[in-house]
């Protein structure tokens, strides 16, 4: 079963944890405790893995079956290599998201909020921002994938690109250290 995340680990209630926010395929975002939650069954669609993955690792939560990182399948249909690193999440989300996202200023907001390099208070403003940025990562998801399909793309998509289990996962995010 598909579940989508986002972490905000910039982003905490308390200043102690991030702020998760996540949900099933047909379901609507919400914040999310990670540790209420069983993940490991289930294939965590996400942004950029990396950051949670480590925060995963970390924090000695059990790993879910499979990661897919909507980067990835970005970088087929766009057909060049695209290098993703952490001083590249607000072009390459503005880059991603823009030609998805009907209102502009919203989408460059919540990037702001996605790429802060402070800590943000959690507030209604904030929290709003997340869950649509959640929204858009299903939308764009599908899209992809549909895409793929259209693109003929899937199938290598399937064997060949995307990580068999964490382990290949981990090897190819060691590649980008």
């Amino acid at each position: 079963m598909n579940f989508f995340l986002i972490s905000t680990l910039n982003i905490s209630e308390k200043g102690t944890h991030p702020i998760f926010i996540g949900c099933e395929e047909n379901k609507t975002p919400q914040i999310i405790s990670i540790d209420e939650i069983n993940l490991t069954n289930k294939t965590l669609i996400v942004f950029n893995a990396i950051p949670i993955v480590d925060y995963f690792r970390v924090n000695k939560i059990e790993l879910p079956k499979m990661f897919i990182d909507i980067f990835q399948i970005y970088k087929i249909i766009k057909g060049k290599t695209t290098k993703y690193h952490k001083h590249s999440d607000a072009n390459i989300l503005w880059n991603i998201f823009n030609g998805f996202v009907e209102d502009i200023e919203e989408l460059k907001s919540i990037i702001e909020v996605l790429n802060s390099s402070k800590k943000i208070e959690f507030d209604s403003n904030t929290e709003n921002k997340l869950l649509k940025f959640a929204v858009y990562l299903k939308d764009i998801y599908n899209f992809l994938v549909e895409e793929l399909k259209n693109r003929n793309e899937k199938i290598r998509y399937e064997e060949i690109e995307k990580p068999e289990d964490l382990e290949t996962l981990g090897k190819k995010l060691a590649l980008l250290y």
